[in-house]
């Protein structure tokens, strides 16, 4: 396993790192945490992140990663929600300093632990850095908790039509399903290293973080993405095939230097045009779609050695042991060819959200989760999405809440009314684009938003990059605001 990183790079095989995790175990085991309980992991990829989650999943204990580059209001949210007991996170990662945040984390009443990796010298607080936590499990033997494939092991937060972020608790059981059948898929794969591009804090950074162990494929995890240190891990480690999204796969085709180990890549984390998979196949590689969310990770997928219209145009079949559905406006099954929002089921769906009243909404009475994607079904059982009923951005493979963003744009006091809709962009899928009507006639600019978001501790990729100041908002009879008629405004922007 390969983690390349400015910070902390290091190479490592599994049997290492899987003794470092027991190390690791020992360390949180004396600091008094027991299975049941809570860590959030800020960490991006590095080695100890991984050896973190496999101390966590020996212990028991529930890990919920956080995208690193979240900002403090986030992390504030996600503690709150979580009732975390302990912490961990860089010392610093490019430009974001963490250790500023120490102090002012531990007046959260029930984190009694912070650590830090890569901090030396005295801490604050509740704070200690990674290598004094390792000191304190020397020379013991952490338990291995007993765990049921029921039990929730990682708690995994995506945005959706709320304002606040969802808590996706994922069990023993759904998580290895969904390792197990990436897994499967490497036995097909051709020879060479896999590229992980997909943050730790995501879903499918994480669970790529335990395939090595089963598969036992090379893997080079990137920490952020840099094009030109892509191509060079590329080179060095002879990488054959990786998961990226289209921002990723551009900035591939685009490289004049692009590297020639390349031979497959699968798609996702945002729309996926077929254009794109077509110059994949006119660059000598096998690009193929796939469909799936933090709620079931991969639910469908088309195949490298599938026809290119497949590969292209649809998002593939339902993976093994899943399935998926679609209904109608009406409630009814849809027929194929007929649009409807998708349901699924599968091994890999997650037990539940953190707020309990969400799920009632979330799932059928049978058991299938409403996705609330649109597709529509063909005759071969190939899916295709085509909208969404869901009010977000997606951003570089991230998921944005319009409603977090509006909410965000309201606290400011020249703004009398809000909307966000993403602007399409060939470079990161979409970008955020704030519509407004102002209070008075003070004037507001992009940059001010910049400093509102910033000063509040939002993270830099929910932040405007569009502003559009008008009169009056375009609504339906009902007062709502029709944001299908703010998204056509952007059209030309968009070309």
């Amino acid at each position: 396993m390969v983690f390349s990183s400015l910070e902390r790079p290091s190479e490592i095989g599994c049997a290492d790192l899987l003794k470092e995790s027991v190390a690791v175990a020992a360390g949180l085991s004396a600091l008094g945490l027991r299975q049941g309980d809570i860590i959030l992991s800020q960490t991006p990829h590095w080695k100890e992140g991984v050896a973190l989650f496999l101390a966590t999943l020996r212990l028991g204990i529930i890990l919920v990663p956080v995208v690193h580059i979240y900002g403090p209001a986030e992390v504030d949210f996600l503690l709150a929600q979580t009732g975390a007991k302990a912490l961990v996170l860089p010392d610093r990662w490019g430009n974001i300093d963490y250790g500023d945040r120490v102090s002012r984390l531990s007046s959260f009443h029930a984190l009694d632990n912070i650590v830090v990796i890569g901090a030396t010298g005295a801490m604050p607080g509740p704070a200690l850095t990674w290598d004094e936590m390792l000191s304190r499990g020397t020379g013991t033997e952490p338990p291995q908790a007993v765990v049921r494939p029921e039990d929730i092991c990682v708690i995994n937060f995506t945005s959706g039509t709320t304002s606040a972020p969802k808590g996706v608790m994922h069990s023993n059981r759904s998580l290895r399903a969904e390792v197990i059948q990436s897994s499967a898929y490497v036995a097909r794969a051709p020879a060479g290293a896999a590229l992980i591009t997909s943050p730790a804090g995501h879903i499918g950074g994480l669970t790529a973080s335990l395939r090595p162990f089963l598969s036992q494929e090379d893997t080079v995890f990137l920490d952020r993405w840099d094009l030109g240190r892509a191509i060079a891990m590329i080179e060095r480690y002879d990488v054959a095939r990786g998961l990226c999204t289209p921002f990723h796969v551009n900035a591939l085709l685009g490289a004049g230097n692009r590297p020639r180990s390349l031979r497959q890549l699968m798609v996702g984390g945002a729309g996926v045009s077929p254009t794109l998979i077509e110059r994949l196949d006119d660059a000598g590689i096998s690009g193929f779609r796939c469909w799936g969310c933090t709620e079931q990770p991969t639910a469908t997928s088309s195949l490298p050695h599938d026809p290119l219209h497949a590969r292209a145009f649809t998002d593939g079949a339902a993976m093994h042991g899943c399935a998926v559905r679609l209904r109608n406006d009406a409630g009814e099954l849809a027929a194929i060819g007929e649009r409807g929002e998708v349901e699924s089921i599968g091994p890999e769906l997650f037990e539940g959200y953190l707020d309990p009243s969400l799920n009632a909404a979330a799932f059928t009475s049978d058991g299938w989760y409403r996705t609330g994607d649109i597709g529509v079904l063909d005759a071969a059982g190939l899916l295709t999405i085509v909208d969404r009923k869901k009010d977000i951005i997606i951003r570089g493979g991230e998921n944005i809440s319009s409603k977090e963003v509006e909410d965000a744009l309201l606290l400011h006091p020249r703004i009398a009314e809000a909307a966000a809709v993403g602007i399409p962009d060939p470079t990161y899928g979409e970008r955020v684009a704030a519509f407004v009507t102002l209070n008075g006639d003070v004037p507001l600019t992009l940059d001010d938003l910049v400093l509102h978001f910033e000063t509040r501790g939002i993270a830099r990729q929910k932040t405007p990059e569009h502003l559009f100041i008008i009169d009056d908002f375009p609504r339906n009879p009902s007062g709502k605001i029709l944001k299908t008629m703010l998204r056509d405004r952007t059209r030309d922007i968009a070309r």
